[in-house]
């Protein structure tokens, strides 16, 4: 608390978060919410940071809850995305960064981008979210050579990922095995 020697009240000053005196902080903070779909390896570099100063400054940003790691098991591997907390999310907000739209969870729209791009590097036409009927939304949709696959990406812990056919003509077995996932 501070007095004010002019008036004589006393007033309350929010505690100074740590990423403020930060630039690195700071800058990794505003490249979560920039890049919600980058993984870390890739953030780093588009940052200009060594993998072991990124670490430390994302272990950072974990240990003042500001950020929390989600790990994504894709075909070649793991990639690790980072997603603003709600503390970071009020330091993004209050330092006017705007914040990531997406629908569901940061896990699921990383899938949608991902079998998007899959399918778009292919040659395919996508519509993500797209309404399939009146009452359900599918994830994706990808039309080649006049068949339709609509897809429906399905995630929880237990099972992990999944991707159902929701209206297909053909093609299924093939999209699968392209973007190395089973059904």
């Amino acid at each position: 608390e501070q007095r004010s020697a002019e008036s004589g009240t006393t007033d309350r000053q929010e505690p100074r978060d740590p990423v403020d005196a930060d630039p690195d902080l700071q800058l990794l903070l505003r490249s979560v919410a920039e890049y919600p779909f980058l993984g870390v390896t890739a953030r780093y570099e588009r940052l200009g940071l060594s993998r072991r100063k990124g670490t430390a400054l994302k272990w950072a940003l974990i240990d003042m809850k500001h950020v929390r790691p989600i790990d994504v098991a894709i075909p070649a591997g793991k990639l690790v995305l980072l997603e603003a907390a709600e503390s970071g999310r009020r330091w993004l907000t209050r330092h006017h960064v705007l914040l990531p739209q997406y629908s569901g969870s940061l896990l699921h729209a990383w899938w949608q981008q991902y079998l998007a791009a899959e399918l778009e590097q292919r040659g395919c036409t996508v519509e993500p979210e797209f309404l399939l009927d009146q009452h359900r939304e599918d994830d994706t949709r990808h039309d080649v050579d006049l068949d339709s696959v609509g897809l429906q990406i399905i995630f929880s812990e237990d099972i992990g990922i999944r991707v159902a056919p929701v209206e297909l003509e053909q093609g299924l077995d093939d999209f699968l095995q392209i973007v190395g996932l089973q059904t």
